[in-house]
C-alpha cells in the first residue's frame, strides 16, 4: 500500500507538463525580474537595507541590535514585508521547484528512491514561513526577549536555506540527468 506521499507524487508526476512546468516558470521569472526589484526597492526607501534572511552567520545577539537599531517604524516596515512579499514568494518559488522535480522525475521514469528526495521541496518553504514567522514574532515582541525565540529565529536561517538550495540543486540535478540520459543509454 503506497503511502499519500507517494500518492501525491504519482499523482504530480501524472499530471504534470511542458504546459504546467511553463505557466511556473513564467510566473517565478516575473516575480524574480518585477516584484522582487520592487519590493527591495520598497525595503530601501524605506530604510530596511540590512537583509536578515541572508545572513548565514547571524546571532541572536545581532538580529536583537538589528530590532532595535530599525526603531518602531523599521521594524513595522519589516513586518508589512514580510507578510505581504514573503507569503507569496516561497509559494511562487516552491511551486516552481515543486513542479520543475516532477516534470524532470517523469522524464526520468524515477524510482521510488529519487522521488522520496522532493520532499526537500516543501520543506524549504515550511522552514522559510518558520523563519520569517520566528523573526517577525522577535520584532513583535521587541523589546521584550523571550527566552529561546531569538535564537530559534536565526538557526532557522541557515536550516531553510539547506532546503532551499538542496531544493535547487535537486531540480537543477534531474534536469541534467534528464537531458543526458538519452546520450548515456546510446
Amino acid at each position: 500500500m503506497k503511502s499519500w506521499w507517494n500518492n501525491l507524487i504519482d499523482r504530480g508526476m501524472n499530471r504534470v507538463n511542458g504546459r504546467w512546468g511553463s505557466l511556473f516558470s513564467l510566473v517565478f521569472l516575473a516575480f524574480i525580474l518585477w516584484v522582487l526589484p520592487a519590493v527591495s526597492q520598497w525595503g530601501e526607501s524605506v530604510g530596511l537595507t540590512q537583509s536578515i534572511d541572508t545572513s548565514f552567520g547571524l546571532s541572536a545577539d545581532q538580529l536583537w541590535t538589528i530590532a532595535e537599531g530599525y526603531g518602531s517604524s523599521l521594524r513595522q516596515a519589516y513586518l508589512i514585508q514580510r507578510w505581504t512579499f514573503d507569503l507569496a514568494f516561497p509559494l511562487v518559488y516552491g511551486g516552481f521547484l515543486w513542479v520543475s522535480g516532477l516534470y524532470w522525475m517523469k522524464r526520468l521514469k524515477a524510482g521510488f528512491g529519487l522521488k522520496q528526495t522532493l520532499v526537500i521541496i516543501p520543506l524549504g518553504v515550511v522552514f522559510d514561513y518558520l523563519e520569517n514567522t520566528l523573526v517577525s514574532l522577535v520584532f513583535v515582541f521587541y523589546p521584550q526577549r523571550i527566552l529561546g525565540l531569538t535564537e530559534l529565529a536565526v538557526l532557522m536561517i541557515p536550516v531553510k536555506w539547506f532546503f532551499v538550495v538542496g531544493s535547487m540543486l535537486l531540480v537543477s540535478g534531474l534536469a541534467v540527468g534528464s537531458i543526458i540520459r538519452p546520450w548515456i543509454k546510446k
